[in-house]
Parts: C-alpha cells; sequence; structure tokens
C-alpha cells in the first residue's frame, strides 16, 4: 500500500511521534498544467498499529480529495473552503468508510461522535467520490472487494442468472434450480 501511495504522486513521511501525532498533509508543489497532478507530503505515525496507520493515510488522503488544500486539476478536485472542524469529520467519514471496506477497525466512532457542529453542513457525496477516488491510490481495488465478499470474478454474472432464471420460471423458494 505504502509503495502504491508514493506512485501516484505523494510523497510518504515516516514520522516516530509515540503517540503524540497521528499524521499530516501538506501541499509540497502546486502544478500550473490542467493535466498535471499537484505534489503533496503526507505523514503518518510508524509507531501507531498499522490499521492506525491504514486509516491514519486514509484520513489524510481524504483532505485533498475533499478539496480542504485547495484545487487541484489533475484530480479533477475543487476547493471547497470549509471550516476546519467540518474538514476533520469529513475527512474522518471518507477514512471510515475506507478502513470498515477493507475490514479494517477503525477508531472512528467516538471521533465521529464528538462532533458539535451542524450535520447539514457535511458534503456526503464529497465524502462518498472522496472514498471512492482514494481506493485506487491506496491500493484497494473495487474488483478485489467484491470478489472477497464471495460473489465470484464476475459482479453482472449473478443478475444476469437471476434475470434469466426468473423468465425461464427456474426460481423456486427464492433459489436458482439451475437447467431443469
Amino acid at each position: 500500500m505504502l509503495q502504491r501511495i508514493g506512485k501516484t504522486g505523494f510523497e510518504l513521511v515516516r514520522l516516530n511521534a509515540g503517540g503524540a501525532i497521528a499524521g499530516w498533509i501538506q501541499l509540497k508543489w502546486k502544478n500550473s498544467s490542467k493535466a498535471s497532478k499537484n505534489k503533496y507530503r503526507v505523514a503518518y505515525n510508524g509507531s501507531h498499529h498499522i490499521t492506525t496507520q491504514f486509516t491514519t493515510l486514509a484520513h489524510e488522503l481524504a483532505h485533498m480529495f475533499l478539496g480542504h488544500l485547495g484545487d487541484n486539476k489533475g484530480w479533477r478536485v475543487r476547493e471547497r473552503g470549509q471550516p476546519h472542524a467540518i474538514c476533520e469529520l469529513e475527512a474522518e467519514m471518507a477514512a471510515y468508510l475506507l478502513a470498515t471496506r477493507k475490514e479494517v477497525k477503525p477508531r472512528s466512532e467516538s471521533y465521529l461522535s464528538s462532533f458539535k457542529g451542524n450535520i447539514s453542513d457535511i458534503d456526503l457525496y464529497a465524502v462518498m467520490r472522496a472514498a471512492n477516488s482514494i481506493e485506487p491510490v491506496m491500493g484497494i481495488s473495487a474488483h478485489e472487494l467484491w470478489t472477497k465478499k464471495g460473489h465470484g470474478n464476475d459482479p453482472v454474472a449473478p443478475r444476469i442468472r437471476i434475470a434469466a432464471a426468473h423468465n425461464a420460471h427456474q426460481i423456486k423458494n427464492g433459489e436458482y434450480q439451475g437447467n431443469n
């Protein structure tokens, strides 16, 4: 995962900060070209447990994909001027989604439940879009998640079989009966 993040234009910095800090992200270089991506430096605490490192990296990457660090035309991200508390909540929501999809148990619940602001200020669409954009950066494939859940290699095939079975009246008690 760390190599994959590094290959996508993010410079990783491994901190050994004990329990003091989890991580951070900062703009390293802003590209003026429309097609090129800005460069970022992302830090994570190497002394934290691997699941915390995963969630921290997802959280920090979410800040960029949510537009909290400004425009990034290469990634098609627009700046979204939000108060700091909203930025932190949105980034943690995206990190929580990524961690739970990857079956990593994040410690996000207490962080998310302590939010005192107006929940209607959260852009859920932006959070979902950011989480979706972070998955390939972290080397998480939707196909991997699909097959891991026991759906087989082809996400469309089960629906086609069910539709065909329904049309041929081959479903009994909710089960596909095959070619009877």
